[in-house]
């Protein structure tokens, strides 16, 4: 379901007096304003612009410049870490960075390689990149186009002949035909259960042909979900292993409204997250205008209060559990009385031979700087909100930007 913003916007202006007002990008926002806060899902806008289409440059050229302009105020999400989901290729690059190991379990994403067109040797790719048969082949936009979730599964060398590029050749990990969708909204988190691809062995099918959305919702019903139960085991995500992939796509990303689709290989625990989508729609997940509304809350606090030193605990949300999904191109604002507030910040990408970095006090991860006020790291060594009183020790072989002084 689409985020209803009649309802939103009543339990707002009623319970927090919090107005919200729904921005057009077709007018200047100096005209509609002043905001306190922009709260956006606007990756197919932005996959339109990265595709040239004039009237999503000009849109989102309004929305940078306006955000240019009012550089202290604060965006759920910055627009720079979101449009790193809208390339596979980036993001993958990015999703290699936050795994590690946990207790000895493999928390990371699958093995890629991207083939940007057919001039590519793919076998060479494959073999450089550590990759065997099957594949999953999935385009490189990752929004803006129902194409970007038509996908395919390939056996064999002589199934290449039906990859489409430019792609990501991602190495296919069997998981007993089960998805972990796992949705985050600022320090909350939920875990929902949902069909997947059955177990695949390489050369033994033709290349099959699918869409993601067909074969992960609630109500699939694919052959591809279809299982021998009879020769298989479940393994349920262990809660450490998704509060720290969490903690960590949170602090190199620096996103607070994301999902992330995590697989357990079979016959181990380790865990795969092969996607990472912003704003999804959060199917399966209750309650998700309330916490919403208390993460807008603490971020327009964080903005009217200095910030204090972090503290060691964080502070325990309501477990969530189905957030409605905010139109592609749709942009809410929000503010508060007598003060029209609307939500928006803007955020520059780190570049780590740029950036001082520090040791969290706590869990001892590498940090950086809080970049407009929103700190970089969230400590959950002492609590995990979703999963109290789990203790949730620091990553092992973690990405680390300057190695030499990790603790």
């Amino acid at each position: 379901r689409k985020l209803d913003f009649t309802e939103f916007s009543q339990q707002l202006r009623r319970n927090h007096a919090i107005e919200l007002v729904l921005l057009d990008l077709s007018r200047p926002l100096e005209e509609q304003g002043p905001f306190s806060l922009i709260l956006h899902k606007l990756t197919d806008l932005m996959a339109a612009k990265d595709r040239g289409d004039k009237w999503a440059q000009h849109a989102m050229r309004r929305m940078e410049d306006y955000l240019c302009a009012h550089p202290s105020l604060p965006m759920l999400d910055p627009l720079e870490a979101v449009h790193t989901l809208t390339d596979r290729n980036v993001c993958y690059q990015l999703m290699r960075e936050c795994g590690g190991v946990l207790d000895g379990i493999s928390i990371c994403a699958p093995k890629y390689t991207s083939i940007l067109d057919s001039s590519v040797d793919v076998m060479m790719a494959m073999r450089k990149a550590g990759i065997t048969f099957p594949i999953v082949c999935k385009p490189l936009v990752a929004h803006g186009s129902d194409l970007a979730h038509q996908m395919c599964i390939i056996f064999s060398e002589e199934g290449l002949v039906d990859m489409q590029t430019p792609c990501v050749a991602q190495q296919f990990v069997n998981h007993n035909a089960v998805l972990y969708k796992v949705f985050v909204v600022g320090d909350s988190i939920s875990v929902v259960e949902r069909p997947s691809i059955k177990n695949f062995k390489a050369g033994e099918h033709r290349t099959i042909f699918f869409d993601s959305h067909d074969v992960s919702k609630a109500t699939s019903d694919s052959y591809l979900n279809e299982m021998d139960v009879s020769h298989v085991s479940y393994c349920s995500p262990l809660p450490q292993c998704i509060g720290a992939l969490v903690r960590n796509i949170q602090q190199r990303l620096s996103l607070t409204l994301f999902g992330v689709d995590v697989i357990i290989e079979e016959g181990s625990l380790n865990h795969y997250f092969i996607d990472i989508n912003y704003f999804p729609g959060y199917d399966g997940v209750d309650n998700f205008i309330p916490a919403l509304t208390q993460l807008i809350e603490s971020k327009l606090d964080r903005q009217a209060v200095p910030e204090k030193p972090a503290s060691s605990s964080l502070p325990v949300l309501p477990h969530i559990t189905a957030l409605h999904h905010v139109d592609g191109a749709g942009l809410l604002a929000g503010s508060v009385s007598p003060t029209l507030v609307a939500l928006a910040a803007t955020s520059t990408k780190l570049n780590p031979d740029e950036v001082s970095l520090s040791s969290c006090p706590f869990c001892h991860l590498l940090t950086t700087p809080a970049l407009n006020g929103i700190p970089s790291h969230t400590c959950v060594s002492k609590t995990l909100p979703y999963y109290q009183p789990t203790v949730v020790p620091p990553l092992a072989d973690v990405y680390c930007p300057a190695p030499e002084a990790c603790h």
